[in-house]
């Protein structure tokens, strides 16, 4: 019996060092002799997925820190500011009486032969019937017109009759 017998395969086929189907014979060689390391299917899919997780755990892990650190700040930047308030009002207060000591002094050396024109001046310039509007956002994006609900005629209206809100329906009183 030979070789070529059987006509459904070659010895070929069953040859170690055919069967790399290197097309050098050194090749063929080397993959014989040489055991490559075998790695289990899926391994880097399942090595990224636990790189995943862990990266995403110390993240969290980071974000907590970083967020109890910052509630830790604002915590004592409250207490410092709560022990700090009193000597930065009575720092404010000293400033303000200040001023105010010299305001009096530049008035009283102003008006020291008639005090009665200063009061009628600090009449004018802050007469308690004029009272302006309260602020409104319309002041910023109308150009300072004030809403009205009741349509421009009738704020027209109550401004010629008296009656509009500056002088709160007594207009004699004002100078």
């Amino acid at each position: 019996m030979s070789v070529h017998d059987n006509i459904f395969h070659t010895y070929k086929d069953h040859n170690p060092f055919w069967r790399a189907k290197a097309p050098n014979y050194l090749q063929r060689r080397h993959d014989l002799f040489y055991t490559s390391i075998r790695r289990p299917p899926g391994l880097y899919s399942k090595a990224s997925w636990v790189l995943i997780v862990f990266t995403t755990l110390y993240g969290l892990h980071v974000l907590k820190r970083t967020r109890k650190r910052k509630e830790r700040w604002y915590m004592v930047n409250n207490e410092f500011t709560r022990k700090a308030l009193p000597f930065l009002q009575a720092i404010e207060d000293r400033r303000f009486l200040a001023m105010e000591q010299r305001k009096n002094w530049m008035l009283d050396a102003l008006f020291k032969d008639n005090r009665e024109e200063y009061l009628a001046l600090s009449r004018l310039f802050n007469d308690p019937t004029v009272w302006p509007e309260p602020f409104d956002r319309t002041s910023i994006y109308m150009c300072g017109i004030p809403k009205t609900y009741k349509g421009p005629l009738r704020g027209n209206l109550n401004y010629i009759l008296g009656n509009d809100s500056y002088v709160k329906g007594n207009p004699s009183a004002h100078y």
